[in-house]
């Protein structure tokens, strides 16, 4: 039996998708209530919170991870990783400076484990399991969110240490399962069709896509300084970054008006490219400004609020295990009935 679910692409789809969400669960459920027990201050919280935006950046990193290709070894070197922080927090109770770079290294481990996971997957299926392995996909990573909320459970009966260390022997072990998965398939050839080179050529040619970059560069710095910190106690800090983005566009500008003839990059497509590629095909679709400005705003009480409900529930008087239960698996569990429901309303 056992050896027919690990022939079965669907019953990788649902480990690897529960190995996705059991990290993402412990850092929004789990570090909340372990950093408000230990005392940190409820602003100091709100901006540990921002470290998660490793999960929104890591478009920056996802074209390298899928150049160097070994996905099951990204996975695998990205849950150890995951353990052996886990394993740090239970060595060492308390928190400090420490417990802040190892947060963060947890995220950026966290994001790259999901860059991993979802380019394995989209290459081990075929197009016409697509719409059940979606299924599975969402329902699996619930599952680990679930996990995690059972990780606060733990902690009631065996303590923060303990805890800690169930969490990271379970995404150890998960790293390893993703070594016994399928081999992936090699990409269809040349990939997206333009190298990275060739791309990036193109684009310091064209000052309008030159500026769309720089600009969404800038945003990303944006959302990293919220995090870091950057700006303050430098005054001048967003008038470097603006003067280091108009400077290639101010370039491209000069450079096109200079050799009008081009170098033969003119008619390469820039959407095709492995970099900036889904950025640039994305903005050509009609209607995309209000749909991207909708895609940024409808979940902003909950990204704005999420991180700090469990540390609200700590100052309320509720245990960890408590927590766990009614904040998170009670929580996610309803709302795995409420989708259900809704699509069942909308079949």
């Amino acid at each position: 039996m056992m050896q027919r679910l690990r022939r079965h692409r669907l019953f990788w789809v649902g480990v690897l998708y529960f190995a996705q969400g059991l990290p993402f669960g412990l850092f929004y459920d789990t570090f909340p209530v372990y950093f408000r027990q230990r005392g940190v201050d409820l602003q100091e919280i709100g901006v540990l919170s921002l470290l998660g935006l490793a999960w929104t950046l890591k478009f920056l990193w996802a074209p390298a991870v899928d150049r160097v290709r070994g996905h099951r070894r990204w996975m695998f070197a990205a849950d150890l990783g995951m353990g052996l922080v886990l394993a740090a927090f239970a060595a060492r109770a308390g928190v400090g400076p420490w417990a802040l770079a190892l947060v963060a290294g947890f995220t950026v481990l966290s994001a790259t484990n999901d860059i991993a996971i979802d380019g394995y997957t989209i290459e081990l299926l075929p197009r016409r399991e697509f719409g059940r392995a979606n299924g599975l996909r969402i329902g699996f990573y619930r599952v680990g969110l679930l996990a995690a909320g059972t990780v606060l459970m733990l902690v009631d009966h065996v303590g923060w240490t303990a805890a800690y260390l169930a969490a990271g022997g379970l995404v150890a072990l998960l790293g390893l399962a993703c070594l016994a998965a399928p081999p992936e398939r090699a990409p269809a050839a040349a990939g997206r069709g333009v190298r990275a080179a060739v791309e990036l050529r193109a684009i310091a040619r064209r000052p309008g896509a030159a500026a769309i970059v720089a600009a969404f560069l800038c945003g990303a710095v944006w959302l990293a300084d919220r995090a870091a910190g950057w700006s303050q106690g430098h005054p001048g800090f967003w008038g470097w970054v603006l003067a280091a983005a108009a400077l290639p566009v101010a370039a491209s500008a000069a450079w096109r008006a200079l050799s009008p003839g081009g170098d033969g990059t003119a008619s390469v497509d820039i959407t095709r490219g492995p970099v900036f590629g889904a950025l640039f095909e994305m903005l050509r679709r009609p209607g995309i400004v209000p749909v991207v400005l909708f895609i940024l705003t409808f979940k902003l009480a909950d990204t704005s609020m999420g991180f700090m409900i469990k540390p609200f529930w700590v100052d309320c008087g509720f245990s960890p295990g408590q927590i766990g239960l009614v904040s998170v698996n009670i929580g996610i569990g309803l709302s795995i009935l409420g989708g259900l429901a809704g699509g069942w309303f909308t079949d």
